[in-house]
């Protein structure tokens, strides 16, 4: 594997610019005077003072009934999707069959 350079690494991720205005009241920025409180272990965990930093992500965490009912919607759509196909295929068939071109099945007639 080859070393990669730190403007190799910056041109695929970019710094991050900071927006402030987005920021709640009471923060401000690290002081350079404050950086040595900053700490990672060999795991990569981030350490404030000592203690760790707690990251939450508010993703999408279902609870058991959002899952299940997740699934009925997934499998409800899936269902519709079928007959929404199904019926578009019975629409051509009935269609090319009056149109004179190739179907599956046309009635013959009497």
């Amino acid at each position: 594997m080859t070393a990669r350079s730190r403007e190799d690494e910056l041109r695929e991720v970019p710094l991050w610019k900071a927006n402030k205005e987005r920021w709640p009241p009471g923060v401000r920025e690290i002081a350079m005077e404050e950086q040595d409180c900053l700490g990672i272990d060999r795991r990569g965990n981030l350490y404030w003072d000592g203690k760790p930093i707690e990251v939450r992500y508010f993703g999408l965490t279902l609870t058991r009934w959002q899952q299940v009912g997740a699934v009925i919607v997934v499998v409800s759509a899936l269902i519709g999707a079928i007959g929404v196909a199904t019926q578009g295929w019975v629409a051509y068939d009935d269609w090319a069959c009056r149109a004179g071109l190739p179907s599956v099945a046309c009635a013959q007639p009497e």
